[in-house]
């Protein structure tokens, strides 16, 4: 331990006298360390994001919609059809055992009346479970239950935002809002949930029991889609065969013809998003390494250099009983310092860059530790190999030569 801290007095010593050669050194291991740090930081929080909204609105959910997303060059459009019907959602339910829950739903945009004010908002006919399956949770009263369903009760549960149209102060629940001219009394006001994967804002919306929506407001015989709860998501291979192929014979599709219907699994999003985030984390590492090695060439060339400069040192201190080991070792360190302080810096910089863009983009804080881990031993490889060819040559000098 007295040797160390003996040699690295000796080291900060000799570093002081090529300050400007150094700093420079350190900034190039300093750039490649805070660019690594942020890339690991950042993109382990956007995944943790990722997750959370998958798990937010609603855990092992797949959306089954009626119709088909056409392509046509990087656009694509969903086109809807009208063959879907509550019946095909009860004849799933009753022939895949895998599947738990399921909550047909039509959708529209409509306008609302409440007393004289009217606003535009989402509409969505379904059943009671949506609300379990959604993970809806309600600021004030309830959400319409089976009952209300089955009745075709003229009833309404609205979203967090509906409040901040209508402009209103006071509470909702048991007021009344008029749909196509049918009157409906609200039971609750469901809390700040924000937009699900599908795109559908969960705060604009006003939900209605879907027999009340079909039969009082729109006159519809057919759904727009059902959200499916499955026991697994190892099990979603084999559910989804199951829904493609009982909607295919229940709507007397041939063989040649394309599916009426499309599934949506948020598994899928998750991992789309995920290649995206993974490129981007490509072409950060790629960043990281490049300023890696500029920073471990300009360590290599200014040790080189200061060997050339440093031979009357090393042939005295070889004179009074140095040995080549301790040239070599105090070399390594030299080079090592410089790296572990340009890491250092880079590390605490680039966790404060980190905490401040998880503010600002309002993502999960995460402190990656295999990012801080891979920057602080990448930093102590390059030193070593950065310093070993100057060190060898330093060892090797001969001191009788150097001194005459």
């Amino acid at each position: 331990m007295k040797d160390f801290i003996i040699t690295l007095k000796i080291v900060l010593n000799v570093l002081k006298s090529y300050k400007g050669r150094v700093i420079l050194a350190i900034i190039g291991i300093f750039l490649g360390s805070l660019s690594l740090i942020i890339v690991f930081n950042v993109l382990a929080s956007i995944k943790l994001n990722i997750v959370r909204e998958v798990e937010k609105f609603g855990d092992k959910v797949i959306t089954v919609a009626s119709g088909q997303i056409v392509r046509a060059g990087r656009q694509k459009s969903f086109s809807i059809a009208q063959t879907m019907t509550l019946d095909d959602a009860k004849a799933l339910k009753n022939s895949i055992i895998f599947i738990d829950e399921i909550a047909p739903y039509v959708k529209r945009t409509l306008t609302v009346r409440y007393g004289e004010k009217y606003i535009t908002t989402n509409i969505i006919g379904t059943t009671n479970v949506y609300a379990v399956m959604r993970k809806l949770k309600l600021n004030e009263g309830s959400f319409f239950n089976e009952e209300n369903v089955k009745r075709k009760d003229k009833v309404v549960v609205v979203g967090s935002e509906i409040k901040d149209k209508l402009s209103l102060t006071e509470s909702l629940v048991g007021k009344h809002i008029s749909i196509n001219n049918t009157i409906l009394n609200i039971l609750g006001v469901i809390e700040k949930k924000g937009i699900d994967l599908n795109g559908n804002n969960l705060d604009d919306v006003t939900f209605v029991p879907i027999k009340t929506y079909m039969n009082r407001i729109d006159n519809l015989t057919y759904i727009d889609g059902m959200e499916i709860k499955i026991r697994s998501w190892d099990v979603f291979d084999d559910v989804k065969k199951g829904i493609t192929s009982i909607l295919r014979e229940r709507h007397k599709l041939k063989e040649d013809m394309e599916d009426d219907f499309t599934i949506i699994n948020p598994i899928d999003a998750r991992r789309l998003r995920n290649e995206i985030v993974n490129l981007v984390d490509v072409l950060g590492k790629i960043t990281s390494v490049i300023s890696y090695m500029v920073g471990g060439l300009g360590i290599f060339s200014i040790m080189l250099l200061i060997v050339g400069l440093r031979k009357y040192e090393i042939g005295i201190k070889r004179a009074v009983g140095a040995k080549k080991r301790d040239i070599f070792i105090q070399f390594i360190y030299e080079s090592t310092f410089i790296t572990l302080t340009g890491a250092i810096l880079g590390i605490m910089i680039g966790l404060m860059l980190s905490f401040i863009i998880y503010y600002f983009a309002k993502l999960p804080c995460v402190v990656s530790i295999k990012g801080v881990s891979f920057s602080f031993i990448s930093c102590v490889l390059i030193g070593i190999l950065s310093g070993l060819y100057p060190a060898f040559i330093a060892a090797r000098l001969n001191p009788i030569n150097i001194i005459k």
